[in-house]
């Protein structure tokens, strides 16, 4: 173990993207106030060739390993090669998955990235929505071209609720009433029909 007073240095290691270990060891160190510590994440690890390269930097620098694995096989490596390198190391992952198998009675279906997918999934949502509220009723027509759908339609006839329930879905919308005496806005006319 390095001595107190030095700086240590924490590998991040994820079949992922790393972001669940980071955000984790963050929230854990802000209980060991101001500490030199430096940072190194290995995201995207699938093979055992890897693992093998970042226990050895690990046992050189006499660093600590945190991994979010999914892999049970990959997991029960990591772990063995650093017990037989006297590596400290922290499964964030791999208890808490054991733990969720056993209530539910079934193996979990370990395959990496799923986080990173869902959270693409819900930020494309929220744009969607974001940009369907500016654009709603016609209030602007400003980036027009982004929209995935363009609503045109006589009011009250359900073009609000239409239009949230597809920005919901991770649609882009701009909803423009039809008013008699509405001069419909020339951008609407440069918009590409496809």
């Amino acid at each position: 173990m390095a001595p107190m007073d030095t700086a240590r240095r924490i590998i991040v290691v994820s079949d992922g993207t790393g972001e669940t270990a980071s955000k984790m060891i963050q929230a854990a160190m802000v209980q060991f106030g101001d500490r030199e510590i430096y940072y190194t994440r290995h995201k995207n690890i699938r093979t055992q060739g890897q693992i093998d390269l970042i226990c050895e930097d690990a046992a050189a620098e006499q660093s600590l390993l945190i991994f979010t694995i999914v892999s049970t096989t990959l997991r029960a490596y990591l772990s063995k090669l650093a017990a037989e390198k006297q590596i400290p190391c922290v499964d964030l992952l791999g208890p808490l998955m054991v733990g969720l198998a056993s209530y539910f009675g079934y193996e979990p279906n370990s395959i990496a990235g799923l986080l990173h997918d869902i959270n693409e999934h819900y930020f494309t949502r929220i744009e969607a929505m974001e940009y369907t509220i500016a654009h709603d009723d016609g209030r602007d027509v400003t980036g027009l071209e982004r929209a995935d759908i363009i609503i045109l339609g006589i009011s009250r006839t359900s073009n609000d609720p239409l239009s949230m329930y597809l920005s919901d879905q991770g649609w882009r919308i701009c909803n423009i009433r039809l008013i008699r005496g509405f001069v419909l806005p020339k951008e609407l006319y440069e918009v590409d029909q496809r």
